[in-house]
């Protein structure tokens, strides 16, 4: 099953749906006759509104930020239902499943001294952070991405994100019951 992550389009020449990326690069269509994409879309705000800057923090400021936002997790948890009861553990899970390889990813592309995937890797840990409302997560992937981007191939932030991820795993486990 593909779990979504970030914002959703319509892929050109497709009736599939898409993960938006800043560069309109997209990842992971999910069929738009998918029970899961139809509820995804009818609750979840849009990533620029998840991500919107309110304390004016530059990102990588992140000292005071959220592991865990518990108005999206609630809506979240509002996916489930009779048809899909544990979408929401199961979304939790793949985040749990899918982050530490996306990180291990950043961590060799950091050794390799590749931009490109230390900004791709940064993007992609920023926009499924995001999903669970975990700003911290977010703004430390975003300064990465951004990093990256520049090409940087030594951020700063990738070891306080490691750890920030630590904390991210612990809470949805707990949250989650897994």
């Amino acid at each position: 099953m593909t779990h979504p992550f970030v914002d959703w389009i319509r892929t050109p020449g497709d009736t599939s749906l898409g993960v938006v990326c800043e560069d309109g690069y997209c990842s992971e269509p999910v069929a738009t006759e998918s029970a899961l994409a139809a509820r995804w879309l009818r609750v979840w705000p849009p990533c620029s509104q998840r991500l919107a800057d309110e304390n004016g923090q530059e990102p990588g400021m992140v000292d005071d930020e959220p592991i865990l936002d518990p108005p999206l997790i609630a809506q979240l948890r509002a996916l489930d239902d009779d048809d899909m009861p544990n979408i929401s553990t199961e979304i939790a899970q793949a985040f749990l499943s899918k982050t530490p390889e996306d990180y291990a990813r950043l961590q060799v592309a950091v050794v390799q001294a590749d931009p490109k995937n230390v900004g791709l890797l940064g993007h992609k840990i920023k926009g499924s952070a995001m999903n669970f409302g975990g700003a911290r997560v977010a703004r430390l992937a975003e300064a990465i991405e951004l990093a990256g981007k520049a090409g940087e191939t030594e951020p700063s932030e990738v070891g306080p994100l490691g750890e920030a991820l630590d904390e991210m795993y612990a809470a949805l486990r707990s949250e989650f019951g897994i």
